[in-house]
């Protein structure tokens, strides 16, 4: 089984937080394939949307036993590429989603048709998204292939592998 990484948008930290959790996820008996954004490393230019998800549907063309773990960008960029039909994992993990308060409804209808189950992993007090408001979006889209868990934290790092290891093995491995 593999499990496609898709990391935030923000070069360097998560090009580290990369580096970091990609042994961790290794560690549960799976393949980790990595997606990095073409943008990190260049100065002042901001993420090709059409490509980085092209880069997506690539991977998933090609492979059809896979789960996703995506942080903040790239869950975005794997809701965009569910819309365009081209991705259908067993199941996805989404670490820091990036729902903005009054947001709610648009990141919603990038889960049209939800195809996949997805595990939301929120810290109780995200800097972008606390888990209250998270719960509140899950619970008002009528969708029973969503589930979530809070965990301790505040600054949209995601890094205590401690916390968040365990969680998505839990979920992958049952």
């Amino acid at each position: 089984m593999k499990i496609l990484l898709l990391p935030g948008n923000e070069s360097p930290d998560d090009s580290k937080w990369l580096s970091k959790i990609e042994p961790q996820l290794g560690k549960i008996d799976f393949h980790v394939d990595t997606i990095t954004y073409d943008h990190w490393g260049k100065r002042d230019q901001g993420i090709d949307i059409d490509n980085e998800v092209q880069k997506i549907n690539d991977y998933t063309a090609k492979n059809d036993d896979y789960f996703i773990v995506a942080k903040c960008m790239g869950i975005i960029l794997a809701l965009i590429a569910n819309q365009q039909k081209n991705i259908n994992p067993k199941a996805s993990v989404f670490l820091g989603s990036p729902i903005k308060t009054g947001q709610g409804i648009e990141f919603l209808k990038l889960f049209d048709p939800p195809k996949f189950p997805v595990l939301f992993i929120q810290q109780e007090s995200d800097k972008l998204t606390p888990y209250q408001y998270l719960i509140e979006v899950l619970a008002n889209s009528k969708k029973d292939n969503f589930k979530s868990i809070s965990i301790s934290g505040g600054d949209h790092v995601y890094d205590d592998f401690d916390q968040v290891i365990p969680i998505i093995s839990n979920y992958v491995n049952n």
